[in-house]
């Protein structure tokens, strides 16, 4: 068969690249016949290959998936009734859409309705078959509500990362749709086989700021979350035996990603040099997985460094923007303690007080913590696998 993915072409979001390189090696396992084309530019498909072992997989631009070869068009076209796909496009036996927020108006909704009409362009009735998998969805405004449900009424299966989405398309009518973990919660598969080192015997803490989790506070003031982020860094070095080792998760994507918040902490720092590191270039997943086992604990401004902790057993202070946060950490892990939630702020210097606290929570409860995190992985974990044999087997 021949797989489509979409959302899965931009590597340099550790956090996208692991659920999409997650979903090709766990598929790939279960039918090794299967041929997976990604929506994305090459650089990122060789990335994928790297990380996943296979050297099959094959890059494919949008334009090569529409006759026209113009998206304007296609899309004019498509709202007439006239077919649009390439021939390329109709070999496609299923198409997955990879999660994330895109079906949300969170960033806006120029990028929601782009996604949307590219899944109801591809969608060919009772001839391929569709699935967005490991979304966060809605809700949405009243100018764009209709035509979602609408579309994602043609899906062969929505699955959903937390329970607010699942009730908010429940509440719609829909039928084909059912909750899973996070596919990066799986392990990696050039994941090192790490012997597990005991929390107060490691030395780094992976700090990985964030560029755009300022502006989701009451007040969005960069100068002082990055002031913010100093002080967590200085009190971590207040340890003797710990340093940090800075790496902006998201290396680029539409916001330019996060090397500018990880360069201006690493030159905040400047008076410690010796105990801290700047990951400047790409990486793999796996990479960033060997140095979290290495970690005590992690400082995450996106979600999916602190998904890697748990995957590793390592504790994260997370800070929280949105549900998709509430439901992985604070109700399927019991976790809430280590999560600050940056819309309930308009004061900064409440925030370093519960900052503060959180920090303290996490060192006091290192190893309780660690178990609770391994406890509920063999949960969240088999529910993953699952999860992928579902999509491998009902798609056939």
């Amino acid at each position: 068969m021949n797989i489509l993915l979409l959302n899965a072409g931009n590597t340099y979001n550790y956090g996208s690249m692991m659920m999409a390189e997650n979903l090709i090696h766990y598929m790939h396992q279960e039918a090794p016949e299967d041929q997976f084309w990604i929506h994305g530019e090459e650089q990122h498909v060789q990335r994928l290959r790297e990380a996943t072992g296979l050297d099959s997989l094959k890059a494919v631009n949008f334009s090569e998936l529409i006759w026209c070869k113009k998206i304007r068009i296609a899309d004019i076209l498509h709202r007439a009734g006239i077919p649009v796909l390439s021939p390329l496009a109709e070999r496609m036996d299923r198409i997955y859409f990879l999660g994330g927020d895109d079906f949300t108006e969170i960033y806006g909704s120029k990028q929601l309705v782009w996604c949307l009409k590219m899944i109801d362009m591809l969608k060919r009735k009772n001839r391929n078959y569709m699935a967005l998998v490991g979304q966060t969805i809605g809700p949405f405004s009243a100018g764009i509500e209709p035509q979602a449900i609408s579309i994602f009424k043609k899906m062969d299966l929505i699955s959903l990362r937390e329970q607010e989405s699942f009730d908010y398309l429940k509440g719609k009518g829909l039928q084909r749709i059912e909750m899973t973990s996070d596919l990066a919660l799986l392990p990696l598969c050039r994941e090192p086989q790490m012997q597990k080192i005991p929390s107060d015997r490691k030395t780094q803490v992976l700090f990985c700021p964030s560029q755009i989790m300022h502006h989701y506070a009451k007040i969005d003031d960069v100068t002082k979350f990055r002031d913010l982020n100093e002080k967590i860094a200085r009190k971590v070095l207040e340890d003797p035996e710990l340093r940090i080792v800075i790496l902006p998760h998201v290396f680029d994507d539409r916001t330019h990603g996060d090397v500018e918040a990880a360069d201006d902490l690493y030159k905040r720092l400047a008076d410690q040099k010796d105990r801290v590191e700047l990951i400047k270039d790409p990486v793999l997943p796996y990479q960033v997985r060997e140095m979290i086992c290495c970690s005590r604990f992690i400082v995450a401004e996106r979600m999916h460094p602190a998904i890697s902790g748990l995957e590793c057993e390592t504790p994260s202070l997370v800070f929280s923007y949105g549900r998709k946060y509430e439901g992985i950490f604070e109700k399927m892990y019991g976790l809430g303690q280590t999560v600050i939630d940056m819309r309930n702020y308009d004061d900064y210097d409440i925030i370093w007080q519960d900052v503060q606290t959180a920090m303290d929570y996490i060192a006091q409860n290192l190893e309780t913590l660690s178990n609770r995190i391994a406890a509920r992985n063999q949960i969240s974990q088999a529910e993953v696998r699952q999860h992928i044999h579902q999509l491998v087997t009902q798609s056939r």
